[in-house]
């Protein structure tokens, strides 16, 4: 799907009926403004169109038109149809039937910076500003220049960043403004080709200045890196499986990545560009001890807060602004190994509060927060002691962290805190006794936090809410009663929480709530029967949703919250067939 925002309320998505194809339509959520936009390809046979983004204010749609001709290339959707805007690998042995690939794009001011691949060639890259004249290869698809553009990034309105490779410096981090005359390396990091090439690992911007990227050595090797003397490697790269991963954090108009997994002995360092030679280093302490850090939570506009790992500290909590002065360890909580115990155990509160799951080595990993400072970071509870809390779904709500955790007493159940040990507490145990519960869908709606509660017990799931604290956490909505299923999937939409939900008398079908009463919006199989809603997306004031009726069968569906405003969008195959 491209969003509505992008067209002026009309959603563009591919689907196929058995007389057309899989072809491209259009919406803007009524029957009557659902519609095939063209059948590209007449007849059965699927175009197989995608719409991959715009340029020159037209959408852009790579689609295989005709089979006896072009293949798979680029088109632009006219009024009259899709219009082939350029045949990028012209003639029949060069394009055969499948035509092009496209590997990666990106959105670079008016224009799309496209990794093409065509059938027995070399991917290479693109740029098209929506006219034929203005779609042009940057580099020759048949050289060994420029191939496989990866990670496609913009850095501003004219420039993209990504990861390639030229036949003199192998595979590296180059730039293009969509001309091959200024399309070049940034810097050769792993000097020499192939073997001594470097992997760029998930390229990322924000502020469309400055670029942040992990690198690994060919096959997977991982080196750290210091700035002190330009970029150089503090030690030679040495063979260590692939394992990848990325945790991103912002400073100012800076983006930091870093992946490290010290059970295999693999550090990722911070680095960062801003697409020159010169502004690409990576982050160290002043003495280069800091062996990688990945980011724990973004920046507070001054500093960024990571966890980090040297030869004598394992994963503990540090904080960077960027440069080598002002990157340290933030507090060594614990001495004697992990003091952080997981990237994703982590909540942020608007006030400037952080938690995450840490030991000091006194206690198992429990309950910390910080305010980004040594004398702010500190001990808040150790609910299981003896243990691992094991604390997750972590959810910030407003100046609280909710979260689950299984005290040993209650099961697992959700619990609160506001940063103190008296604030700490379980708001309800909801299966009374040691069975616990089961979380998900936690939703901010109307100052409340609403979520599902899938009792362990009976099986049964039902829509609670909280006001964060014991008094406030309650059910919202009972729709099942003493059977089925109800809050799955919560979305808001139109200033109403939908969800789907299951009883004895309705089957599963889309319920809404209004802050006071649940009720059904339509029962698309009337009776106990199924509708089988699921899959709900909230798009401007209305919802999406997969769904089923006897007169559609398995389709896409809309709807405003009423039951007159709740349809099928497009019954794509007519009839009771399934599309």
């Amino acid at each position: 799907f491209f969003p509505e925002s992008d067209f002026g309320g009309v959603m563009y998505f591919t689907a196929e009926n058995a007389a057309t194809g899989r072809e491209l339509y259009q919406t803007n959520g009524t029957p009557a403004g659902t519609f095939l936009v063209a059948d590209a390809l007449p007849g059965p046979d699927s175009s197989l169109p995608t719409p991959i983004g715009i340029a020159g204010g037209k959408l852009v749609v790579h689609s295989a038109v005709d089979l006896a001709g072009p293949g798979a290339e680029l088109f632009t959707l006219e009024p009259g149809g899709l219009v082939l805007l350029k045949d990028m690998t012209p003639g029949a042995s060069a394009s055969g039937p499948n035509g092009t690939t496209i590997l990666d794009v990106a959105k670079v001011g008016g224009r799309l910076f496209l990794g093409v691949q065509g059938d027995s060639q070399s991917p290479a890259l693109w740029v098209t500003d929506g006219t034929t004249s203005g779609t042009t290869l940057v580099s020759p698809m048949a050289s060994n220049l420029l191939l496989s553009p990866r990670s496609l990034t913009a850095i501003s309105s004219t420039t993209a960043i990504f990861g390639g490779a030229d036949s003199i410096v192998g595979s590296e981090l180059f730039r293009s403004d969509g001309t091959a005359a200024s399309t070049y390396s940034i810097e050769d990091i792993a000097t020499g080709m192939q073997q001594v090439s470097s992997n760029l690992l998930d390229l990322s911007c924000v502020g469309g200045q400055d670029l942040y990227f992990l690198n690994g050595g060919f096959g997977g090797n991982f080196s750290t890196w210091s700035e002190s003397a330009g970029l150089q490697p503090l030690q030679e790269p040495t063979v260590q499986p692939v394992v990848q991963g990325a945790w991103h954090g912002d400073h100012q108009d800076t983006m930091f990545h870093g992946v490290s997994l010290p059970a295999l002995g693999l550090y990722g360092p911070l680095m960062k560009t801003d697409g020159t030679s010169a502004g690409t280093s990576a982050i160290n302490t002043q003495d280069g001890t800091l062996l990688g850090g990945s980011v724990l939570f973004g920046s507070d506009g001054v500093r960024t807060l990571f966890v980090g790992h040297t030869v004598t500290s394992e994963s503990e909590l540090w904080s960077t602004d960027g440069t080598a002065l002002g990157t340290q360890i933030l507090l060594d909580l614990n001495p004697t190994g992990d003091g952080v115990a997981s990237l994703t155990k982590k909540a942020s509160l608007s006030n400037g509060l952080h938690f995450f799951e840490g030991t000091d080595g006194s206690t198992s990993m429990a309950l910390w927060k910080t305010d980004g400072t040594a004398m702010g970071t500190s001990f808040v509870k150790d609910i299981v002691p003896g243990q691992d809390d094991g604390i997750s779904s972590m959810t910030a709500f407003q100046d609280l962290v909710l979260f689950t955790v299984d005290d040993g007493i209650h099961g697992l159940e959700l619990w609160v805190s506001d940063g103190t040990p008296a604030g700490t507490m379980l708001l309800r145990d909801i299966v009374v006794g040691a069975e616990g519960s089961f979380f998900w869908s936690f939703t901010e709606y109307q100052g409340l936090m609403y979520f599902t509660v899938r009792d362990s017990v009976s099986a049964k799931s039902d829509l609670w809410v909280t006001d964060g604290t014991p008094g406030g956490t309650q059910l919202a909505a009972d729709v099942a009663a003493t059977s089925g299923n109800s809050g799955g999937g919560l979305v808001e939409a139109g200033g109403l929480l939908f969800f789907d939900s299951e009883d004895a008398t309705h089957g599963r079908e889309l319920w809404k709530f209004d802050g006071a009463t649940a009720s059904l919006v339509a029962d698309l199989i009337p009776g106990p029967a199924s509708g089988g809603v699921r899959e709900l997306v909230a798009c401007g004031s209305r919802v999406y949703f997969i769904a089923e009726s006897f007169a559609t069968g398995v389709e896409l569906f809309v709807s405003d919250g009423t039951a007159a405003g709740t349809h099928v969008a497009v019954d794509l195959k007519p009839g009771p067939e399934s599309s």
